[in-house]
């Protein structure tokens, strides 16, 4: 990354061009893989939130995602100089909308939702709940503290 941060710098990014580059693109992986096959990326499932369509009430297709995608991946590639007057801008829209959807979900007409993961998934059985909290902790940090609480 360094050889190519050298040779390729355009002006104003500079040296942080290409790493900037690489990372959207590898953001934008991730994103939309599991936006399209889950609705939610590892992040929204621990904090269980889910992407769906406004209407639809599914995870959003390809054209959806792409669409809720470039907003933010355009912001990301945005000059550090300007980017304190997108923020301005995004979070004053957001808080405006009575919705309170950012605009990369108004433009692609999803929207994030809670959902009480329990209880859509269904209870697992004691041991295989107990063998899941083991393996991977917690689904939530109220659940960490009913766990804490519990060991007491």
């Amino acid at each position: 990354m360094d050889s190519v941060s050298t040779r390729f710098d355009p002006q104003p990014w500079g040296r942080a061009f290409a790493p900037t580059v690489a990372f959207v693109a590898l953001y934008g992986i991730y994103e939309l893989v599991f936006t399209i096959a889950r609705g939610q990326t590892p992040g929204k499932d621990r904090l269980d939130l889910r992407v769906e369509g406004a209407a639809s009430g599914r995870p959003p297709d390809w054209p959806r995602a792409v669409v809720r995608f470039v907003p933010p991946a355009a912001f990301m590639m945005v000059p550090p100089i300007w980017l304190a007057a997108l923020l301005v801008v995004g979070l004053g829209a957001t808080a405006v909308w009575p919705s309170g959807r950012a605009i990369h979900d108004r433009l692609a007409g999803t929207v994030v939702v809670h959902y009480d993961a329990d209880v859509e998934e269904g209870p697992l059985p004691g041991r295989e709940r107990d063998r899941l909290r083991r393996t991977y902790g917690p689904r939530s940090a109220l659940a960490q503290l009913v766990d804490r609480l519990e060991r007491r």
